[in-house]
């Protein structure tokens, strides 16, 4: 219901989209959604060019934010991550406007952030090379030592991330 009759038929579309949101509604309207604005084209659509064509209508620093907390893997402050993506300036807009656009949500009691599915923050960190993770997993570690968090758990993580295999062990 989504989707023009028309657009639903040709292509194979619908039976693309349907494939591709694996029984999540949410999925469903997403991609549904993104097909209605999207060039035609006669390969199937994936999760990760939608991700992608969201984030190019985002504010400058939202893709690098939210790879970034797709790295970290769990809720975290959006200082935390405003800072270890290298952003500069108030975050508030950026989170904003991920917000709206369904690719990021609030959780917690204490103001966390996470990506707004498991599926978008699974298909962000594995479109990342090996390099690139293991990079915000050091900026991570130098933003929560920054901070003055005690997190062992976290720190632990991040430092195996990085390759750090000794730091880790102290944690």
């Amino acid at each position: 219901s989504l989707l023009p009759a028309e657009l639903a038929e040709r292509n194979s579309r619908l039976e693309d989209i349907v494939h591709e949101a694996e029984g999540s509604p949410f999925f469903l309207e997403q991609l549904a959604r993104y097909t209605l604005t999207c060039e035609e084209t006669t390969k199937g659509i994936k999760l990760l060019e939608m991700i992608d064509g969201r984030l190019r209508q985002q504010p400058a620093g939202a893709r690098s934010f939210l790879e970034t907390l797709s790295v970290a893997g769990r809720p975290m402050s959006p200082d935390i991550i405003h800072q270890a993506s290298g952003l500069e300036g108030d975050e508030d807009f950026l989170i904003s406007s991920l917000r709206a656009a369904k690719l990021l949500r609030s959780v917690g009691e204490n103001d966390g952030v996470e990506p707004y599915h498991d599926r978008i923050r699974e298909a962000l960190a594995s479109s990342l090379k090996a390099d690139s993770v293991r990079q915000i997993h050091r900026r991570l570690v130098q933003t929560l030592l920054l901070k003055g968090l005690d997190d062992p758990e976290s720190l632990f993580e991040h430092y195996l991330g990085a390759g750090e295999q000794e730091q880790s062990s102290r944690y």
